[in-house]
């Protein structure tokens, strides 16, 4: 390609290569022939590409970091808070179609001796739900704690979504092992326990209707899933659970059936 034949200050020959069919680059002082701005521009780019190239790269690389890093914020963000009715009654936590309301002082549903599984509270007008989640040998996936959850990030969980009104968490199988979703007047709890002693107790709908307590032997799976309101994998569908609707519908068509709780359910005892 045709060198630049104008001259520097220091009167070495202009390093640049020059506009095409001309003996002179893209600066406007190493020559007197008219060039439109796109040649000059182009020229410009062919004598600086690699400075072009190297910010591009940059430029790419920083965008790139800036995605990875909000995308694993997001995604492996370990607590956050859902929210709860402000209704002041009924202080209630609903499994499928049926409604525990809570006359203890201690709001414990389920427990496993003396450890509270999943308990609820009404403070201030506010119903605070309180869980435990563990796997099948008892490590700690997630755990709720006034509405505050955290959970223990992959591989502990497959997989986990969340709203303002919904915390759902997948355990290692893909399979729903805590669901908890605010329905306005009550709060709609499904989880899986892992008892000490091996045995395993779901608590939950019964193919997205009516409720059920399964309880299986040490080694035996469950017959039966809790249907998942949101949207998998997270990574592609953070803060979508569009079955939330689908739960608030089945809560206002079915009449609950309303228990009375004066102490907990001791899942894993007598086992």
């Amino acid at each position: 390609m045709a060198r630049c034949k104008a001259s520097t200050t220091t009167g070495d020959q202009c390093q640049n290569i020059a506009i095409p069919g001309t003996r002179f680059c893209y600066i406007s002082s190493h020559g007197h022939i008219r060039k439109t701005f796109a040649e000059r521009a182009g020229n410009f780019v062919q004598n600086k590409w690699l400075a072009f190239a190297l910010s591009a790269v940059s430029v790419a690389i920083a965008i790139l970091g800036t995605w990875w890093y909000l995308r694993d914020k997001k995604m492996n963000a370990t607590s956050g808070v859902i929210s709860a009715p402000t209704e002041q009654s009924p202080m209630a936590v609903s499994i499928g179609s049926a409604e525990f309301v809570m006359l203890s002082k201690s709001g414990v549903v389920f427990a496993e001796g003396a450890v509270p599984l999943l308990s609820i509270r009404l403070v201030g007008g506010r119903l605070l739900v309180t869980a435990q989640i563990s796997d099948e040998r008892g490590g700690l996936i997630a755990e709720m704690k006034d509405n505050e959850w955290k959970h223990q990030p992959q591989p502990a969980i497959f997989d986990r979504n969340c709203t303002r009104d919904v915390l759902e968490i997948k355990d290692k199988a893909g399979k729903v092992a805590l669901q908890v979703a605010n329905l306005g007047s009550t709060v709609a709890v499904a989880a899986v326990f892992h008892c000490k002693n091996g045995w395993t107790y779901m608590a939950g709908p019964i193919g997205g209707e009516g409720s059920a307590i399964e309880l299986r032997h040490p080694g035996e799976p469950l017959q039966s899933e809790i249907p998942p309101i949101c949207d998998y994998p997270s990574d592609l569908h953070f803060g979508s659970c569009p079955g939330l609707e689908r739960l608030k519908q089945q809560m206002t068509s079915t009449i609950p059936a309303i228990y009375h709780l004066y102490a907990p359910v001791n899942l894993c005892l007598g086992r």
